[in-house]
């Protein structure tokens, strides 16, 4: 042999990181502004800014076996008035049992507000009364009318993820910060 023993080694266990489980979040954000697209946001320093342009996109850490994200789409909408918008959109979320918790509201502007409208989905799958699975994604909604556009924020995670209140103080903090802002040519 080798001058060794014939007992086998133990392995040493594994060092190497898996996924980690999250651990939560720090309670720091980064302030992002886009004066091409014309708003700004606090995003947690948690989440990563992967996509930009209309569709702006953070993908945040993995909380139970999927990526939680916040993404804004600001969409041009020339020549609509604002209070016009917020009130078509109550109406259709209002109607649409995919959604709930529907409410106007604000969000800052300079030295005033533009109309803002909330909803979330409800907890069963679309087009059945079935609750939604842990894996299936879940969504908040925040619309904001104004620089002749319509802003759509989705604040997602696992639906698990909302049932076990991982997210949603963040996400508050996150809709909190939202305002527009001028937008430079």
């Amino acid at each position: 042999g080798t001058g060794g023993t014939d007992e086998e080694e133990t392995p040493e266990p594994d060092e190497s990181p898996t996924p980690a489980e999250f651990s939560g979040f720090s309670g720091e954000a980064a302030e992002y502004l886009d004066d091409y697209n014309g708003f700004k946001v606090n995003i947690p320093v948690e989440y990563e800014l992967t996509t930009q342009g209309q569709t702006t996109n953070w993908t945040g850490p993995i909380i139970d076996d999927g990526a939680v994200s916040i993404y804004v789409n600001a969409a041009p909408l020339p020549g609509v008035d604002p209070g016009t918008l917020q009130e078509t959109y109550r109406q259709q979320y209002e109607q649409d049992r995919f959604y709930t918790d529907v409410e106007t509201t604000t969000v800052p502007y300079g030295n005033g507000t533009v109309p803002a409208l909330r909803a979330r989905e409800v907890d069963n799958r679309q087009g059945s009364r079935d609750q939604k699975a842990p894996d299936d994604i879940h969504r908040w909604h925040l619309f904001v009318f104004g620089n002749d556009r319509v802003y759509t924020w989705g604040f997602t995670g696992m639906f698990q993820t909302f049932q076990d209140n991982q997210v949603q103080d963040l996400y508050e903090q996150v809709i909190d910060s939202v305002e527009l802002v001028p937008i430079v040519e």
